[in-house]
């Protein structure tokens, strides 16, 4: 968890950089990026997809992510995720997608967790299985999206035996969240 936090702030202090007009910074980056540092390909990424100190490039920002996902960096898988989820940068595959949150997942990567869970629930990109979104969203109890979910299963039985009691303890967990 600690290097998801890392690379979390990484991305939020280049962007306040760029956005103090530090364009040097972006050619120092991107540099780092091309000799394989994968924070680097990350945060640059980022910056493609949303237009952080470059022109948007969407295209640009999926090739980066993939070059991090490639080296294991989490936060570019799920990212990737998202990408193949929304079609940015890339034709849209739900498939794609859920294998890219998979691969987050393993590393624990919370927010993955989330996202796989409505896949199962919904059979969006995987065969549907309410069971295993209820294993997903079960390990996010800091998440209040995947906690209400979670209880909406436990309320009428949805890939679990119905149980109000457990349904109200989750909406509990999802309320205290905001």
């Amino acid at each position: 968890m600690k290097k998801h936090t890392v690379l979390m702030l990484a991305a939020v202090l280049a962007a306040v950089l760029m956005a103090s007009g530090c364009g040097s910074k972006i050619s120092k980056l991107k540099k780092k990026a091309e000799n394989g540092n994968a924070v680097a390909q990350y945060i640059l990424g980022v910056y493609y997809v949303e237009g952080t100190g470059v022109k948007k490039d969407p295209a640009e920002g999926v090739k980066w992510f993939e070059k991090a996902a490639g080296q294991g960096v989490a936060e570019a898988q799920y990212n990737l995720g998202l990408c193949y989820m929304m079609g940015l940068g890339v034709e849209k595959n739900p498939a794609k997608a859920a294998e890219w949150w998979q691969k987050a997942a393993d590393q624990e990567f919370t927010y993955a967790y989330y996202n796989l869970g409505m896949c199962y629930r919904y059979g969006d990109g995987v065969k549907r299985n309410p069971a295993k979104a209820v294993k997903y969203w079960q390990k996010t109890e800091d998440d209040a999206d995947a906690q209400y979910n979670l209880g909406r299963c436990y309320e009428y039985g949805i890939g679990v035996k119905k149980d109000p009691a457990q349904a109200e303890e989750c909406f509990q967990k999802a309320v205290e969240q905001f």
